[in-house]
């Protein structure tokens, strides 16, 4: 079954995603000038956060929530706008989710662990190649 989602999705053409200013980690995105938007049609932003992970938010703040899969976020979004459904834009870059996530709760675990393991495996990998290294020279005697 494959999923549609209800109203107006807003891709990335320049047209549309010029009047949105950039989010940061400590201000949202503003909302698109009402004549390219109406301020009558609920917004939600959908984007991908520092780790990769699909973030989707209530342009007003209300609700909002992070996801492994951008299908969930539509879906997110489609559930938590009102009966008619909503416009969904598609933001550039990272973008953070600053109110608390009423999406899946292990991904921000997730991502945790997948910062710490970014830390640690060019770690790891320069331990293991001194290992190589030093079994290569012991195996050149042999």
């Amino acid at each position: 079954m494959s999923y549609r989602p209800r109203g107006l999705v807003f891709m990335r053409a320049p047209s549309m995603v010029a009047p949105v200013e950039p989010a940061t980690a400590t201000r949202p995105p503003q909302r698109p000038d009402p004549s390219i938007l109406s301020e009558a049609i609920p917004l939600f932003f959908i984007g991908q956060n520092r780790d990769g992970f699909w973030v989707a938010r209530d342009v007003e703040g209300r609700v909002g929530g992070i996801f492994l899969r951008k299908q969930s976020a539509l879906k997110f979004a489609d559930k938590n706008a009102p009966p008619v459904g909503c416009a969904k834009l598609f933001l550039s870059g990272h973008f953070e989710l600053d109110i608390e996530n009423k999406g899946n709760p292990l991904v921000v675990r997730l991502g945790a662990v997948k910062r710490v393991l970014k830390r640690l495996v060019p770690t790891l990998a320069a331990v293991v190649g001194r290992r190589r290294d030093r079994t290569n020279a012991c195996n050149k005697f042999f």
